[in-house]
């Protein structure tokens, strides 16, 4: 036994005397993230002057021009915040090889833009990405983003029900959040 114990601090010595004079490397450490990054299927662009009652012309991010039908997404009520040339637009939908890019969700970006509250919360949802929410609040809006037709706000996740010139609903676990436009330099 104590021939086992001199040999393993022999091999301890041995191991400390071979690091001596060179630099310590910091050790990089991969962690397997908890939960896979969600790929969003989202198209993003503009509306396009070919936009009419069925169809929605989008000019995408990267230039190219699609021609998307509404009909399955209009008759779900899935086409929130309307459709007006110059508008940024968010698009979720499938390739169909009948009848193209078929949309299932349009969500209208510009008219998501502002300023909302109701009688617990108030926020601006403002290009980019951020989001200025009132100091009261206990948990304060801080981003946003559309990610496979959903709104992400924060770490909630809700579906976008409408988007109107005054009114904005998002629903949640079966619960629908109503939220008023508040003017523009106005944020209780």
């Amino acid at each position: 036994m104590r021939v086992s114990v001199v040999v393993k601090c022999m091999f301890a010595l041995a191991l400390l005397s071979g690091c001596r004079g060179e630099k310590k490397k910091n050790l990089v450490i991969n962690q397997i993230p908890k939960a896979a990054v969600e790929v969003d299927s989202t198209v993003y662009g503009v509306c396009g002057l070919g936009t009419a009652m069925n169809t929605l012309e989008l000019i995408t991010d990267n230039g190219d021009t699609v021609s998307c039908q509404l009909s399955a997404a209009d008759s779900k009520g899935n086409v929130v915040g309307g459709l007006s040339v110059g508008d940024r637009m968010a698009v979720v939908g499938v390739t169909d090889k009948d009848e193209g890019f078929v949309a299932s969700k349009v969500i209208n970006i510009t008219s998501l833009l502002g300023k909302w509250a109701n009688i617990r919360e108030s926020f601006e949802i403002c290009d980019g990405g951020l989001v200025k929410s009132s100091v009261k609040e206990q948990t304060p809006r801080t981003e946003w983003k559309i990610l496979n037709g959903k709104l992400l706000l924060s770490k909630d996740t809700f579906d976008i029900s409408f988007i109107g010139p005054d009114s904005l609903h998002l629903k949640r676990a079966g619960v629908v959040y109503g939220y008023r436009r508040l003017p523009l330099g106005t944020l209780r």
